[in-house]
């Protein structure tokens, strides 16, 4: 799919064939895709439309109607997106219905943000740093320091010469006008160094 998957909440990754209209092809038309893409980036103006209708109130089971009319206030959300909305939200539960959980289930994850298996890993593995002894992380941090200081200098010595031929030959001054000290910067740096 041309959907950014890694965004996609593992329910509707699992239900992305479902909720396109389930064809063997999987093909879905352009305009499906647009709005599909403007729901997921509309995400945050669809919870604003549930929290005026539900109040402070999370549990407000919400109809299509009611919700579509809200929407027409707002103006920013299509009946497509709303109809993929209300698809998505019943092939959790068909109750022609949704919920403020049927909105976090949709909800693509932030950028940067880990889906829940894969943040839990990452938790799991930084745990298991606490129990790594402190000589082997000082020893660590001092091959990386090592490391990043021999880079460094590598760099600069290699960069050096080069940039001092660049400035000879931007700062070449001579005795007579119109004549050069240098010809190019093969002769400068046969010159310099």
């Amino acid at each position: 799919t041309l959907f950014r998957s890694h965004m996609l909440t593992p329910f509707v990754e699992e239900n992305l064939a479902s909720a396109a209209g389930g064809t063997i092809s999987h093909q879905v038309s352009f305009s499906y895709f647009n709005a599909f893409n403007s729901l997921l980036n509309n995400m945050e103006l669809v919870r604003k439309i549930y929290s005026t209708l539900a109040g402070s109130k999370k549990d407000v089971e919400v109809t299509k109607e009611e919700f579509a009319h809200s929407a027409n206030k707002f103006g920013q959300i299509t009946p497509l997106e709303i109809d993929i909305l209300f698809q998505l939200a019943d092939l959790f539960s068909a109750t022609g219905r949704l919920t403020l959980a049927d909105i976090e289930r949709i909800e693509p994850l932030e950028e940067g943000a880990l889906p829940y298996n894969l943040a839990e890993l990452q938790r799991q593995q930084s745990y298991g740093d606490l129990g790594r002894p402190i000589w082997l992380q000082v020893a660590e941090s001092g091959y990386r320091f090592t490391l990043g200081s021999i880079a460094g200098a590598v760099g600069a010595t290699a960069v050096y010469p080069i940039d001092l031929v660049k400035t000879r030959l931007q700062n070449q001054r001579s005795s007579f006008v119109g004549e050069l000290m240098y010809k190019n910067s093969f002769d400068c740096a046969k010159r310099v160094l």
